[in-house]
């Protein structure tokens, strides 16, 4: 089981009243898990600090705008999110992946660039995961979500994979 926290049920957040989606921002992750008493401030703080967003009446959101500050984790958290069973253009679901992490974590930006951090970090993570077995590659441009992987058992970013 990993250290890190389940976003959705955290234990000092049990008490709002507000879902928390997408990723998870950096301050509340790392080798201080699970924090001490009073070492997490409230969610609303945490909004007027910038960690957290409120894009729709009712759904507080991790931010994370700047590429440079997502993990392979994050990128191939993005790609399992979008990837389907049936075979999709890679092109497409690097797009895809992008447009999610914009919707879900705040990831700013106008346009994607071939070059730029966030095609450049989404296509390393669709790697590793094709070399995880968590992908499948079916030809040379089409890849879909490996059948009976351990990420259709992930119910969150942070959670392994259970066995069934």
């Amino acid at each position: 089981m990993s250290s890190q926290p389940d976003p959705i049920r955290r234990p000092d957040l049990a008490g709002a009243a507000t879902p928390i989606v997408g990723c998870w921002p950096a301050a509340f992750t790392g080798s201080d898990w699970p924090p001490r008493s009073g070492s997490v401030p409230p969610v609303l703080d945490t909004v007027k600090t910038g960690h957290l967003d409120r894009p729709k009446r009712g759904q507080v959101r991790a931010c994370k705008p700047d590429a440079t500050a997502y993990t392979a984790d994050d990128w191939r958290h993005a790609l399992l999110a979008v990837l389907g069973p049936s075979p999709t253009d890679r092109d497409d679901v690097i797009r895809a992946a992008a447009e999610w992490a914009r919707d879900n974590c705040g990831l700013e930006f106008t346009r994607l660039r071939a070059d730029g951090h966030i095609v450049t970090g989404l296509r390393s993570a669709l790697n590793s995961a094709i070399r995880a077995k968590l992908i499948t590659r079916i030809d040379a441009t089409r890849i879909a979500r490996a059948p009976d992987s351990p990420a259709d058992r992930q119910t969150s970013l942070f959670d392994e994979a259970k066995p069934r």
